[in-house]
């Protein structure tokens, strides 16, 4: 009842006793389980993990974070060593010791023996013209001694180009096996001379394919990492779409009883049913007012007991009982 300006009047609804019925059942089979029922919060999981899959590709990339670093630390070192390469110097200056050290040892011996034979032939000489001068009664004679120094002068002679011949032959051997030696020491340095570069040359080469066997070797664990990464990442969306499945369905069991009563409500208010009414006192009857009303302090206490779908019930419910004690 509710009061107003005007004259005094009194209105009041003769609700059907089915209805009065259906919205006492609905209130003591559903409203009060509902109301009574305590939360249970979910307990199922809610957010898909890391799964086997990523972990592993997580794991390969912690192995292989260094993947190439060696190949190319050692493509750096290579290339270094290329670029300090000094290319040996190829000697060409004669040297008169290596001449020397060619010298035949045994020239000096060969010398003193011929000459000591021509020196013996010398005497042998001078005595044939002792004994022809002594035949013809020179002897001791000027004719005898102008003899003796022509041939003492030609043995001397012999003996002089006997030495310069072999001391001339021994030198030039020596000459020739110096300057030999000299080419083959010339032949051999620009054979490691040629060796050194082709080396150096092998090494920048090799610094390059390191460095590049280096890259790919970094960019293959990058891949696979993604790749890994990827598969996991498919997985773990998959299982999260379970998860949220579970999700869905026990929310939606959670407010099975909300549902219910809100078909029920809506079957009562949708009934279309004469109530009546009569004027007896003073004001006018606002029954959306008290329905309203109803649905606050229902909905109060429902939020008291059960926040969230339970403050819809004790909505509901309010409504209910407002819109039936008007």
């Amino acid at each position: 009842m509710s009061g107003g300006g005007g004259q005094t009047q009194t209105t009041t609804n003769n609700i059907p006793q089915w209805v009065q019925d259906a919205g006492q059942s609905t209130y003591n089979n559903v409203a009060v389980p509902a109301a009574n029922t305590p939360y249970t919060p979910y307990t199922g999981q809610q957010v898909a993990p890391i799964n086997s899959t990523q972990q592993g590709a997580i794991d390969n990339v912690n192995a292989n974070a260094n993947a190439g670093s060696g190949a190319l630390a050692q493509g750096v070192q290579n290339a270094t060593n290329a670029g300090n390469y000094t290319p040996s110097t190829v000697g060409t200056t004669y040297d008169q010791s290596a001449v020397n050290a060619q010298l035949n040892p045994y020239t000096q011996s060969v010398i003193d023996t011929t000459n000591s034979d021509l020196q013996r032939q010398n005497q042998i000489a001078n005595t044939n013209n002792d004994a022809s001068a002594t035949q013809q009664g020179a002897y001791g004679g000027t004719r005898n001694a102008v003899q003796d120094s022509l041939t003492n002068e030609a043995y001397a002679r012999a003996m002089a180009t006997n030495t310069a011949g072999l001391n001339q032959s021994n030198y030039t051997n020596a000459q020739s096996q110096a300057l030999a030696q000299q080419q083959l020491q010339q032949s051999a340095q620009g054979a490691n001379q040629n060796a050194g570069l082709t080396a150096a040359g092998l090494q920048n080469q090799s610094a390059a394919t390191l460095g590049l066997l280096g890259s790919q070797q970094s960019g293959t664990a990058a891949q696979n990492y993604a790749t890994q990464m990827n598969a996991g990442s498919v997985q773990q969306q998959q299982q999260q779409n379970l998860d949220n499945v579970g999700i869905n369905q026990y929310q939606t069991a959670q407010n099975w009883p909300l549902r219910n009563l809100s078909i029920l409500e809506g079957a009562i208010n949708q009934t279309p049913y004469n109530t009546g009414s009569t004027t007896t006192q003073q004001g006018s009857t606002n029954g959306t007012a008290s329905t309203l009303g109803g649905m606050a302090s229902g909905a109060a206490v429902g939020s008291q007991i059960m926040p969230g779908w339970g403050t819809a019930i004790g909505a509901g419910v309010g409504g209910l009982m407002g819109y039936f004690g008007r």
